[in-house]
């Protein structure tokens, strides 16, 4: 069954936003002042400073620009915090054990004993503390050790983008798709997620990922690659 993407709309608490949108520069005033002249043997007379006949027509109302959206700004910025705190732990691998940080399970260890699938415990960790950085709490009920469940969540919630539906893949990416948003592979036997840190123009995919060749790594994927399901967008 396809969920289709839409976008939905999640409203948020924002500390420190500035309020003084507009600082004008407003010059002081000028004073008119009225001097007086002298008339021969007649007391001193006010002398009258007319007034210039302003043409209406003439006068143009300036134009105030548009305030800045604050949830715009703050999503970029959870977005960006999201790719930081990934890029904090690069190179941290199952060779020295450093992986063992970012899982759910100690051992890293799940359905299969031999085989340690941290990819999700990684994007858990990485969204977790991105959130506590900036102040925040994460949607409630995000995390998992487990893609496919990682991506149901999503569905149910409204937070994921379907792009394996698309006729036009690598235009819908590149349009749609955003630094901070979190890729679900779906392959035969297994699945695969990670952050994303950057979209080109023509729809190609930048990530970094846990449990990538056994480490915290950065890839590239075609937006044609066969088993790219979607992506969950946690910075509405």
């Amino acid at each position: 069954m396809a969920y289709p993407y839409m976008n939905y709309n999640y409203n948020y608490g924002y500390n420190n936003y500035n309020r003084n949108l507009f600082g004008y520069n407003y010059s002081s005033p000028v004073e008119f002042c009225g001097g007086y002249t002298s008339v021969p043997s007649q007391m001193p007379v006010k002398k009258t400073v007319s007034t210039p006949k302003i043409d209406s027509t003439s006068v143009t109302n300036p134009v105030k620009s548009k305030p800045a959206n604050p949830q715009i700004n703050d999503n970029n910025n959870l977005g960006n915090e999201f790719i930081k705190v990934a890029r904090k732990y690069s190179n941290c691998a199952e060779t020295d054990g450093s992986h063992l940080k970012f899982c759910i399970n100690p051992t890293c260890q799940y359905e299969d004993p031999n085989n340690e699938e941290w990819c999700t415990d990684f994007v858990t960790y990485v969204v977790k503390e991105a959130y506590k950085n900036q102040g925040k709490t994460p949607p409630e009920g995000f995390g998992n050790h487990d893609v496919m469940s990682l991506k149901n969540w999503a569905i149910f919630n409204k937070h994921f983008i379907r792009t394996n539906n698309q006729p036009k893949k690598a235009e819908f990416i590149a349009q749609n798709i955003k630094p901070g948003d979190i890729m679900i592979i779906n392959e035969n036997n297994y699945s695969h997620t990670g952050f994303v840190t950057k979209i080109d123009s023509n729809g190609v995919i930048h990530t970094i990922e846990g449990n990538r060749d056994d480490r915290v790594k950065e890839h590239s994927y075609s937006p044609d690659y066969p088993n790219l399901s979607g992506f969950i967008r946690l910075t509405f």
